[in-house]
Order: structure tokens, then C-alpha cells, then sequence
């Protein structure tokens, strides 16, 4: 495959299917988590504070599942990385991929896109986390002074969007092998969309872009999804 002046596109769905088993969101009590402030549809969804637009991280919230997305190429919470685990607006810990809401049972670790391709005979990757060094490679334009999450308007009940490059090299560690950071000079743009009503509130889906802005072409070109799906609760 070649990149050249154009996109990849692909389509991710994180879902997690709520055994009958587990507590329902009106089972729970909440009133140890709400926090002043907090915003609150109709359906009793939003738990968490939506940031102020552009954002670098937000909370998505379907009813059934609470999950961090940012745009540095992660979503989850992970290590909190590049910003901390601990939600500015609530101190408290943002939740990975979490369900049912406030039950503090969590399903994910962290998940990355990792892009690459041969440009000029050369083997380029970069990836949102590499799994091991903590490393991340994919930032917003304007980073570290703005964030690029916005709302936008779609068919679905409630949609972000974020945009970020691998071409900031400042603060970027050094490669496994001790190379500097060699960006492939592309830009996503990843959107998730929320529906509320069941059962697809029982599913995240992810629109995601990688376009080439670069001068060269990308041959070979691959798009990979590191995902650590730990399983584990919060609150022991």
C-alpha cells in the first residue's frame, strides 16, 4: 500500500456486553461520587465534568460505560500519560474503560494506535504507546499549550473529535535502539461516537484518519492497535 497526499481510514468498536449479572447504573450508589458541578443529561450520563473545548482528554460517557479518550494516540487511562491519572476537573481518577459507571470495575489498561510504513527506504514507526518505555510519540498541534478535542455535530447521540501529529520531535525519548524520533509526517483524526439507548450504549465506536502531510510517500503502510486489556477493580 502507498500513502501518498491521502488517508487510511479504519473503524474500531470497544464494547464491553453487560452480563446479566452485573449491578445495574440505578443499583449503584452514587452519592459518594458526584462532585459539585457536574453535568447531567436527561438519561443520567454524564458522571464526570465535560472539560472546556479544545481539550487534551475527555470522559466518554454512554450510561453503561465511562472511558477516557485524548488526543495523544491513547485511550484509557494507562499510566495517565502524558497528563496523570487524576481528572483536573474532579480530582478524581479518571476511569479507562469502565462499566457499569462509578462501579470502579475496570476492563482496560490502555490502547494505542501505532502507525508506520518505508519511507525513502527507511522503516519508520510511531506510536501513541509502545507498551513498555512509556513512550509516546503522537501530540497535539499545539502541545503542550492546547489540546485539540472538540464537539461536533454527527448522527450520534453525543461526538468528539481529535487531531494530532508524530511530527513534534521536542521531548520525544529516544527510540528502543537509542534513534531519535523519525516521524512519519502523518495527522489523525479520531472520533468516537456515543449512543445512549441500549444496546449500542453498550459499545464505543471509533472513526479514525491517518493522512499523510508529509512530501514523501509512505510504502507499505499499516495501522495497528496496541491494546493491554487489564481486568481489575478499583476499590480492591
Amino acid at each position: 500500500m502507498i500513502v501518498a497526499k491521502y488517508w487510511l481510514r479504519t473503524v474500531l468498536i470497544f464494547g464491553f456486553i453487560v452480563l446479566f449479572t452485573s449491578p445495574a447504573f440505578s443499583q449503584i450508589d452514587k452519592s459518594s461520587y458526584y462532585f459539585s458541578g457536574v453535568n447531567k443529561n436527561p438519561l443520567d450520563t454524564f458522571i464526570f465534568n465535560q472539560p472546556n473545548y479544545p481539550a487534551f482528554k475527555t470522559v466518554l460517557q454512554t450510561g453503561s460505560i465511562s472511558s477516557r479518550f485524548d488526543c495523544f494516540g491513547t485511550i484509557g487511562e494507562g499510566l495517565g500519560l502524558p497528563l496523570g491519572p487524576i481528572d483536573y476537573f474532579t480530582s478524581f481518577p479518571d476511569p479507562s474503560f469502565e462499566t457499569p459507571p462509578l462501579s470502579r470495575h475496570e476492563y482496560l489498561f490502555l490502547s494505542a494506535i501505532w502507525v508506520g510504513g518505508i519511507v525513502n527506504q527507511d522503516t519508520l514507526v510511531s506510536v501513541g504507546f509502545d507498551g513498555w518505555r512509556s513512550d509516546n510519540e503522537f501530540k497535539p498541534t499545539y502541545f503542550p499549550d492546547s489540546g485539540t478535542i472538540v464537539e461536533n455535530n454527527s448522527s450520534s447521540d453525543f461526538s468528539v473529535t481529535a487531531t494530532y501529529t508524530d511530527t513534534i520531535t521536542a521531548g520525544v525519548p529516544n527510540d528502543y535502539f537509542g534513534r531519535l524520533h523519525m516521524p512519519l509526517n502523518v495527522k489523525i483524526t479520531a472520533t468516537p461516537h456515543i449512543v445512549y439507548s441500549a444496546p449500542l450504549n453498550n459499545v464505543i465506536f471509533y472513526d479514525i484518519t491517518v493522512e499523510n502531510i508529509g512530501e514523501d510517500d509512505i510504502n507499505q503502510g499499516f495501522i495497528g492497535i496496541y491494546t493491554d486489556a487489564d481486568i481489575g477493580s478499583r476499590i480492591g
